[in-house]
């Protein structure tokens, strides 16, 4: 642009030049024909420089709205930066969550458990002790010609029958153990596949307590991470 205001300048003189010129000689058809041309450089050279003033603005403006863009995408991979670091954060904190959770369903499934096995081995106790008891009557039952047997065989009796109706309260609160046993692994492998589906590692104190088929579970739920799913 500098070049073109020198050129400007040296063709305004040229032409003041002619026009001192042409007032004091008078015009003549070469006199003329020099302040045609000298007019339209300098109309070319406005022009020019005209065009060269847009095209700077031009590129102005273009390089404002490259860094505009720039910033609104900076901007945008920050602000979705913050929001995926704070949706992992509470990620992990709904993993532990849940890992506290299953830690104290699990432990309660395994109380219950525990309690069934004695509960089933007071049971085959009992069981033992009705078969001797059975026994023995049986074994009285035909020598009841004698006296001396009758008063046996009726403790013999009450005994059975004290024992068969302990029997039946076992009999019931094995059921109500084994229910409540199915009610608490259920709960336990919601847990468990919640936090599968979530991508998250199963932390009990003790692997012994996880739940049936965890294994397979665990690859189950990999798989569907893998695909997308």
């Amino acid at each position: 642009m500098k070049t073109s205001a020198i050129a400007i300048v040296a063709l305004a003189a040229l032409a003041a030049g002619g026009f001192i010129l042409y007032f004091t000689k008078g015009p003549d058809e070469e006199t003329l024909a020099q302040q045609e041309q000298l007019s339209s450089q300098v109309s070319e050279l406005q022009a020019e420089k005209q065009q060269l003033s847009q095209e700077a603005e031009s590129q102005r403006q273009a390089r404002a709205a490259a860094e505009a863009q720039a910033q609104k995408e900076a901007e945008a991979r920050r602000m979705a930066e913050a929001a995926a670091e704070k949706a992992e954060q509470e990620r992990q904190a709904r993993i532990d969550q849940l890992n506290e959770r299953l830690q104290r369903e699990a432990q309660e499934r395994r109380e219950a458990e525990e309690a069934q096995a004695k509960l089933q081995q007071r049971m085959q106790e009992l069981a033992e002790a009705q078969a001797e008891t059975q026994r023995r009557m049986e074994e009285l039952q035909k020598a009841r010609e004698e006296a001396e047997s009758q008063p046996q065989a009726q403790e013999l009796q009450a005994n059975l029958d004290r024992q068969t109706q302990e029997m039946a309260a076992l009999q019931q609160e094995n059921e109500q153990l084994r229910q409540r046993q199915q009610v608490l692994e259920q709960k336990q492998i919601s847990t468990e596949e919640e936090i599968m589906k979530m991508g998250g590692e199963i932390r009990l104190a003790n692997p012994e307590i996880r739940s049936p088929n965890y294994r397979r579970r665990e690859a189950l739920y990999l798989k569907q991470r893998m695909r997308g799913e």
